[in-house]
């Protein structure tokens, strides 16, 4: 499998990149507004154009814990469903590990069970539910990431 370029961004993430990620939200459609407030952004990088999108908030709890919540996965349709796009996944996946963190969160509306589908094979948890929604977690520790 041919190596790709990902791009981590933290706070402040430059202007220029969240346009970019902006347009490409735009293009790819997607269900919602792209949230600027995400502090952890990973992009997949193809000629000189962002093409995929993995955007995370870091949460801190009453107990001292900061873990990442998912806000956004999107790729454009060129690459959508390449293998390169697992990797990007599992490769954010990894980088999100080593950079300190144990487990990752997510939330997703009841409308979208799709999406809760799609987390549950990926390896998420259900821990909660709303009436609204499932707030899931994975824990990062127990992967293998290779």
């Amino acid at each position: 499998m041919n190596a790709i370029t990902i791009v981590c961004y933290t706070e402040p993430i430059p202007a220029e990149v969240t346009a970019e990620i902006v347009a490409l939200a735009a293009e790819c459609k997607i269900e919602e507004a792209y949230d600027a407030g995400c502090d952890l952004v990973y992009t997949w990088v193809e000629n000189k154009k962002i093409v995929a999108v993995i955007a995370f908030k870091r949460v801190l709890f009453s107990d001292g814990r900061t873990i990442p919540r998912w806000e956004h996965v999107f790729y454009h349709k060129s690459v959508k469903t390449t293998k390169k796009a697992l990797l990007f996944l599992l490769s954010v996946e990894q980088q999100v590990y080593e950079y300190g963190f144990k487990q990752v969160m997510a939330y997703v509306e009841s409308t979208r069970k799709y999406m809760l589908d799609y987390a549950l094979k990926f390896g998420f948890r259900e821990y909660a539910t709303s009436g609204n929604g499932s707030f899931l977690v994975k824990d990062l520790t127990n992967n293998k990431r290779t």
